[in-house]
């Protein structure tokens, strides 16, 4: 199994926070963890229908 080490700084940590929160107030009030939430982006992510 790999594992990888994300580090955010700034404005990537204030919008990564505030998804955090939105998800949280989603669920109410049950905080992801950050690998949680790292891969419910992901998985956006993966499913989007518009190619970069």
């Amino acid at each position: 199994m790999s594992r990888t080490q994300v580090t955010l700084r700034g404005g990537d940590t204030e919008q990564f926070e505030e998804i955090r929160s939105e998800i949280a107030d989603a669920r109410g009030g049950n905080e992801p963890s950050n690998a949680e939430t790292l891969r419910m982006l992901m998985q956006a992510w993966s499913s989007r229908r518009v190619p970069v």
